[in-house]
Formats: C-alpha cells, structure tokens, sequence
C-alpha cells in the first residue's frame, strides 16, 4: 500500500532571452532595491538601485551571476523587468505567489532571470499558480 505524504518544493520558472546580435544587455528593473550577498563580478555589471546595470559588453567566457535579495513576501515584488534600452527591446515576468529567490545569470548571448516561488501541497489538495 502506498502512502500519501505531503510535497513542499521550490520552483521555478526559468526566464532566458536571448537576441541575436546584441550582447549588451543594460539593466534589469525591479519593485524592490536589490540586495545581494553575493554581488555580481564588479568589472562586469553592478547593483544600482532596483536595477543591475552591465558595465560592458560580455566576450568570450565573462558570466554575471548574482542571487537576488530585496523582496518582500507578497507577490507584489513577483515583477521583473529585463531590458536592452540600445535595442528597445526587453521582457516582463509577473508572478501571482510571492517569491523565494531570484538568481540572475547571463553570458554573453543571454540572460536569465530565475524566479523562485515555495510550493506546499496537502495529499488531495491542488496548488495553482501563474507565471507570464
């Protein structure tokens, strides 16, 4: 007999974009100042605000990476703006449940941000969410 127990995870639904012929992607804007215990490489992109800008076009093997920290626990920071202002294009992550973690992570033909939300669920029950 098999028996039902409960299931907590966190997940995430991995944002990446990437755009031919551009390598520099300026900014990305949040709800919330950013903090990170883990601050991006400084030669390559800094936190500025509610923003990480790049300071240079990313070459060869250069990687920013950096968890993300500032939010709050209402889904009213779950709102991630990433944007390329050189080419006027970017992208929008709106999330109905409040976050867990957000890693960033970019080479130098992407970037992604990752938004992480807790999940818990009752043997029986459903868990809903949206992410777009």
């Amino acid at each position: 007999m098999r028996q039902r127990s409960s299931f907590a995870r966190t997940v995430s639904k991995a944002s990446i974009t990437a755009l031919r012929g551009t390598r520099l992607w300026r900014s990305n804007l949040n709800p919330f100042p950013i903090r990170s215990a883990r601050p991006p490489n400084a030669q390559l992109a800094e936190i500025n605000g509610n923003r990480i800008v790049y300071k240079k076009t990313l070459a060869g093997s250069d990687v920013v990476t950096c968890p993300v920290e500032g939010f709050g626990s209402t889904p009213s920071d779950h709102q991630i703006r990433i944007e390329n202002s050189a080419l006027k294009a970017g992208m929008s992550i709106h999330g109905d449940r409040p976050l867990r973690s957000i890693n960033l992570w970019s080479i130098r033909s992407n970037i992604s941000m990752e938004p992480f939300i807790g999940v818990s669920v009752a043997p029986g029950s459903e868990f809903i969410w949206t992410s777009t």
